[in-house]
Order: structure tokens, then sequence, then C-alpha cells
């Protein structure tokens, strides 16, 4: 008889068509970590193994394992996982120390689904009671492109994360003190080829620390 824990874990799905959250609680069992979550809905859900790459059944899965928020090395990372366009198979990238706000707020898994008529900004908070909230933007490809030629002096990726920080910096803010958050981002790679990056800046007390820059760079998981 396979042995069960009684433990769960929390997966978040965004949902880019409706601009809709759900939460799902799954058994460790079913999802122990973020790559079986991962193939849990490629192999089993969305079947995204009978569909191109840039199909909508393509979900693009991130999340952390059990062992994030622990003193012990290499858990902290953000774990990335769907159909590569560049490669055509399932394929996993990384982004090292990102865990930690996904884990803060009470999620283990995301799985994004769903396509948007336009290009679609995205957050989600945790709340004390363990309730989770979230947020939606639309924005068009022209502004987009806009952003990435210059926005607040920066240029490319680091235009539109400044710009998505001003947008949405003060859902993280509560009595003058910010939560640990990140923001994920791409940049123009990612509108016009199939190796686009997925990045995160370092913010401590609400604000980016130079030069501390993490990427999920491997399997074009920014193109999706």
């Amino acid at each position: 008889m396979k042995p069960t824990t009684h433990q769960e874990c929390k997966a978040a799905y965004l949902n880019a068509t409706e601009q809709n959250l759900r939460i799902e609680n799954l058994s460790i069992e079913d999802a122990i970590g973020p790559i079986s979550f991962a193939l849990m809905c490629h192999r089993d859900r969305y079947k995204s193994f009978d569909v191109e790459p840039y199909d909508a059944r393509n979900v693009l899965c991130f999340g952390t394992g059990q062992l994030a928020g622990s003193k012990l090395y290499g858990f902290h990372r953000l774990i990335f996982a769907a159909r590569s366009p560049l490669w055509n198979g399932f394929f996993i990238s990384s982004m090292g120390g990102a865990a930690l706000p996904l884990y803060h707020a009470g999620v283990d898994y995301v799985a994004v689904e769903g396509r948007s008529e336009d290009y679609l900004i995205a957050a989600i908070k945790g709340a004390g009671d363990g309730t989770i909230e979230s947020r939606f933007e639309e924005i068009s490809e022209q502004d987009i492109m806009d952003i990435f030629q210059g926005y607040e002096g920066k240029r490319g990726w680091y235009a539109l994360q400044q710009y998505t920080y001003e947008k949405f910096n003060e859902m993280f803010l509560g009595e003058n003190k910010y939560m640990d958050f990140r923001i994920l981002t791409v940049g123009p790679a990612s509108l016009n080829t199939n190796f686009g990056a997925i990045g995160s800046t370092v913010i401590r007390h609400g604000k980016f620390r130079l030069g501390v820059d993490d990427w999920a760079g491997r399997g074009g998981m920014g193109s999706l």
C-alpha cells in the first residue's frame, strides 16, 4: 500500500484568459516538488505534449520545494518548467534565491494558464489569514516596446521591471514597511525570439539592489 503523510501543498493557477486566480490544495504525494507538479500539469492535466509549445495548453509552471525557508543551501531557487519553445521537449530552468517571496506568500507552486488578448502583468500576494490576493493589468505590445526603448533612465528588461515596480509596489506595502517580494520580467528577446529569459532583481525594503540579478535563462521560458 502506498504510504501517505497527510501533508498538503498549495498551488496557484493564474488564468490569463479570465484574469483570475484559483487555489488548489494538493497532497504531497501528488506533487512533492515543483518538477513533479509541472509534470502532473503537462502530462496529466493539460496534455501539452499533444500541442505545439506556443499553444495555451503549454502552461508555464514555477515553484519551490518543501525545504524552502530552511537554512540549507540551494533550496531557495525558484524552479521553472514547461515545454521549451527552443528544444520542444519538457525543460527545467532555475533562478537563484527567488523562491523565498513565493514561500512567504504561502504558495508552493504556480501555473500560468490560458492566453490574454494583450500582454498581461499579474501579481499575487499572500495574507496572514492564508488567503491569496491577485491583481492583473493589461499592457499593449506598443507600450511594452516603448518601455523597452527607455523608461526612467533604464532600457530593456530593467525598464519593464521598473515600470512593473511602479505599478504594483504599493500592493506590498503595509504599515510603512515592504513585504518580501520579487518581480519576474522578460526583455525584448522574449517578444522576438524563442530563447527569451526570465529575470529578477533582488528587492530589499522596497528598493532594488543594484547588480544583484537572478536569471532563469535556459530553455527559452521567457518566450512563453
